[in-house]
């Protein structure tokens, strides 16, 4: 009786067994999603005065999307150019300072001379000092003009916002003549190729997979894809005893993000150049 039921016992045990591998190695449900996603936003306020991409359009990195009207930052900057730009304070403090030097020769010849006294051989020493200080204070000043030229060049740069990715234009959030505020959203762009398509895998599974295992993606019309494991989550989902992990598909063709889709990792998943 004993040995009946252990042998019982041991059939249900590797019954479980070969369900959960079964279960590990059923297809998961997913969705795919874009690998980039950005929303481009004002970082000042102001009109926007052309709209350089619409939806759709293809984008690449650092390309204008959006002009906000810049003429008033643009003549600002103008201004602190020509201030950054101008030396004419630092020759006029400099030939003020070479006089000064000349003229404290003359006056110490003069007072080894007797003829001038040590009150005017002090006085034309500290002018040559003070004109010294009035040439370093004028540098500084132009040095200050450059930095308030700098930060002008800054201010009309963000005028124009650039597309930080590769990608498509996926929604334009404003029109042409339309006043905004800081960080009114204007523009989203997504990049598609490649998809990311995140799973809830198995803990048991999810424990055995690694970064560059593969995993074939069955599509909603039956089409496949490799897939690469690109991260693997470091906490695990206590309700649902899983655990995230992102697989990276290629997809030149551009098939559209948002699809519902399968993940076939098999019993562990396949290590690329392993399989």
């Amino acid at each position: 009786m004993k040995n009946a039921m252990r042998i019982l016992l041991v059939t249900a045990l590797l019954i479980g067994a070969a369900g959960a591998s079964a279960a590990w190695a059923d297809p998961i449900q997913a969705i795919t999603r874009p690998s980039e996603d950005v929303t481009l936003s004002c970082s000042r306020p102001g009109l926007i005065a052309r709209i350089l991409k619409q939806e759709g359009e293809a984008v690449k990195v650092d390309e204008p999307v959006v002009q906000q009207d810049a003429r008033e930052e643009e003549a600002m900057l103008a201004a602190d150019k020509a201030k950054a730009e101008d030396v004419t304070r630092i020759k006029a403090q400099e030939a003020i300072r070479d006089q000064s030097k000349v003229d404290l020769d003359r006056v110490v010849w003069a007072a080894k001379e007797g003829v001038k006294s040590q009150f005017e051989l002090d006085k034309a020493r500290i002018d040559v000092v003070v004109a010294e200080a009035q040439v370093k204070m004028a540098q500084v000043e132009q040095e200050q003009a450059k930095l308030k030229y700098d930060q002008s060049k800054v201010v009309v740069d963000k005028m124009t916002l650039t597309s930080p990715i590769n990608g498509l234009v996926e929604q334009v959030l404003a029109k042409a003549g339309e006043s905004v505020e800081l960080n009114t959203k204007v523009m989203r762009i997504v990049n598609i190729n490649p998809l990311w398509i995140e799973v809830q895998v198995p803990l048991a599974q999810a424990r055995q997979l690694k970064l560059a295992a593969t995993g074939k993606v069955i599509f909603s019309d039956q089409s496949t894809r490799e897939g690469t494991v690109t991260f693997i989550a470091a906490v695990a989902d206590a309700a649902s005893d899983t655990l995230r992990v992102r697989l990276t598909v290629a997809n030149p063709d551009l098939r559209k993000a948002g699809e519902q889709v399968q993940v076939d990792l098999g019993a562990t998943g396949r290590v690329a150049g392993n399989r």
